[in-house]
């Protein structure tokens, strides 16, 4: 029986029961007597409670790590220390978690199913969230330190005990600490470690999740973080074909080798989860484990000796390699003396005097042609990337950023030009440009034919903003879409800036078709006509709407035509159990009349009302309101602002055969709608 097992830890914590044990501590549950609840406290190691330097740091991160206040972090109480039987204790008093680890979740099931997967990698990103927030790097995050209550919550625990493993500022260290399977490339090193150290260990952690294997492996700790250190990831793909693709590349950006390509805040990662599209299932694959994923020290002088004992068996292969091809080249030189070396100096005199002619007349030709196509290039060092594009357009030139220069100015801004100034050159000549770029720049992304909010959510994953739109009347783009931006695609832009942009109106001369189905035929014709539109009517029986009623039509409510566009009806020929021959008309609607069945409407028939609400582009929110009359009995089903950037919303409503909704736009009354 475990010693700890009854013991009182400060006359407060009963222990009660050995629940986990782990590399740096064991984790009992017990229970406080001042506030009576269960609670965990992990115990440190004798090996580690023996440490002066680490208790001093191991109290001050935990502290830290007790100010965390997501819910997906397990809660803190308290940190202290006692003696049991004259041996030191250092505890840390947490929150109690009635669930299980995900190791033993994966364990388990081999693999979790996508959903699951992204369910919790969003919980433990909100936690890594709170915790880079706060200052706070976890360093050892891995399946273990991961806790799922019954309920699916997330919790991760072990904040504090990774972190007093190192300095406080976060420097090199002489040992590196974590489990191997999880740490990054730096912790491997011994190198410096930040928010993005946690976001490499995310990424093996979610590529395990949705694979049931670990990415690198090996025979022992030291294979394995020598593996992390020098091995590309072998993509998901590989074993999951039709994963997620872009779940995939989530991962693969989160567990690049170099900090600086991997995502650079929590935050990033987070936004990519937010449109992640469904591209199918996984297979399983489960890895058999020779050895457990505690956490350890590895001792840094190994791994060093590892990775040099690797550069020389490279540097050898690649110089045996070298030498024969060397050998090779010589002696296929010898073969090659004679008279070569007294042609070769004159024939070399003559290539460079032809070339020197020839090539004076070709450039002098590509450059300025000689003719009225020829143009002086304007000067635009000195100005904004998009002042110099207009400047080289108007005179039919182009422009190619080649170079981009860190300055302590604005960014964005022309710094060199090729050829300069005042050079006479041809129409389409391309110009190089080099821009200006500041410690904060970012390079500006694409955002025209994106709609105002997917633009905004791109510009937030890059530091920019969006300014307030402007829009005009265009008939090449669709209406709500960007049509011009700027600063344009490639431009560098200091972080926070506002990117200004240009939104589609849509052409004035579209014709918006209304929702046609469930009105009388008659009707329909006259407002299609009115509309300046044309139609032509398909008739068919119907188990559903009485005769003359419109059931379908070819283009959707909502939707722009242009004048005189067709537009197709389906009307019924009254309502009869079968359906009966389609019989086709034009404009003059020539059908033959068939004999009308009287049919009473369904009881308590339940009809789903669907009307597609269009956004006035020419004002910053509109106005509408719904009433449904049902039996006289007057109700607002519907009363909203819809913003100028959603475009479009669908109301959807549940009603009764003969209810009527009446629709109004900012007050003034445009259709009803009934029930069919």
């Amino acid at each position: 029986m475990d010693k700890m097992i009854g013991k009182l830890l400060s006359d407060r914590y009963e222990i009660l029961e050995k629940i986990g044990d782990g590399g740096m501590a064991t984790v009992y549950k017990a229970r406080c007597r001042v506030l009576d609840r269960y609670v965990a406290i992990k115990i440190l190691r004798p090996e580690y409670a023996s440490d002066e330097e680490f208790i001093k740091k191991f109290n001050r991160e935990s502290k830290a790590a007790a100010s965390l206040s997501s819910q997906n972090i397990v809660g803190i109480y308290d940190v202290g220390t006692d003696k049991i039987d004259e041996e030191s204790i250092y505890y840390i008093v947490m929150e109690y978690i009635d669930g299980t680890t995900l190791k033993d979740i994966i364990d388990s099931k081999g693999k979790l199913s996508e959903d699951d997967a992204i369910d919790y990698s969003i919980q433990i990103l909100r936690a890594l969230k709170d915790a880079h927030d706060h200052n706070v790097v976890h360093r050892d995050i891995k399946p273990h330190n991961i806790m799922i209550t019954k309920q699916g919550t997330v919790k991760v625990t072990d904040f504090g005990i990774a972190r007093a493993s190192t300095s406080t500022t976060v420097t090199t260290t002489s040992d590196v600490l974590g489990s191997v399977h999880y740490i990054s490339p730096e912790q491997a090193r011994g190198g410096y470690t930040d928010n993005k150290t946690d976001i490499y260990s995310f990424g093996i952690v979610l590529y395990e999740m949705l694979t049931g294997k670990k990415p690198y492996d090996g025979d022992n700790p030291i294979s394995v973080a020598m593996k992390q250190i020098q091995d590309d990831i072998i993509p998901p793909s590989e074993y999951i074909p039709n994963m997620n693709k872009n779940l995939e590349q989530i991962i693969l950006k989160c567990t690049r080798k170099k900090q600086s390509e991997r995502y650079q805040s929590v935050d990033d990662i987070l936004s990519d989860f937010l449109y992640l599209d469904d591209e199918g299932s996984f297979n399983y694959n489960k890895q058999n484990d020779n050895w457990n994923d505690e956490t350890v020290v590895l001792k840094q002088e190994d791994i060093i000796r590892e990775e040099k004992n690797e550069k020389i068996k490279r540097n050898r292969e690649e110089n045996i390699s070298e030498m024969r091809q060397s050998n090779r080249n010589r002696r296929r030189r010898k073969k090659e003396n004679g008279l070569v070396g007294v042609f070769l100096g004159i024939i070399t005199a003559l290539i460079l005097v032809a070339g020197l002619f020839f090539g004076y007349n070709y450039l002098k030709g590509a450059l300025s042609g000689g003719g009225s196509d020829e143009v002086a290039v304007p000067n635009v060092v000195g100005d904004d990337l998009d002042t110099a594009k207009s400047k080289l357009e108007k005179l039919g030139l182009t422009y190619e950023v080649v170079a981009k220069e860190k300055t302590d100015g604005k960014a964005n801004i022309v710094t060199k030009q090729d050829p300069e100034a005042d050079f006479k050159v041809k129409k389409d000549f391309k110009v190089s440009l080099t821009i200006s770029e500041s410690e904060d720049s970012v390079e500006v992304p694409n955002i025209v034919g994106k709609t105002i909010l997917d633009a905004e959510s791109i510009l937030y994953k890059y530091g920019l903003k969006l300014a307030e739109p402007s829009y005009e009347e265009d008939s090449e783009h669709e209406e709500g879409t960007i049509i011009r931006q700027e600063p344009s695609e490639g431009s560098v832009a200091d972080k926070n800036s506002l990117i200004k942009v240009v939104v589609s109106k849509g052409n004035s001369n579209a014709i918006e078709v209304p929702d046609f189905v469930g009105r009388n035929k008659d009707e329909v014709i006259k407002e299609i006509t009115d509309l300046g539109l044309k139609y032509k009517i398909t008739s068919k029986d119907s188990e559903d709407y009485d005769k003359d009623i419109v059931t379908e039509q070819s283009v959707t409510s909502g939707s722009t035509v242009q004048k005189d566009e067709v537009i197709s009806l389906v009307v019924s020929k009254g309502r009869i159990e079968k359906p009966a021959e389609e019989e086709n008309t034009e404009n003059n609607d020539t059908n033959e009349k068939t004999k009308e069945e009287d049919k009473k409407p369904k009881e308590n028939a339940v009809i789903v009302i669907d009307i597609v609400l269009q956004a006035d582009p020419d004002l910053d929110q509109t106005h509408f309101t719904i009433i449904k009359n049902s039996n006289g009995v007057k109700e607002t089903v519907y009363d909203q602002m819809v913003k100028r950037e959603d475009g479009q919303v669908r109301f959807k409503y549940n009603a009764k055969e003969g209810d009527t909704f009446d629709i109004y736009k900012n007050d003034t009354y445009i259709t009803t709608k009934q029930a069919k």
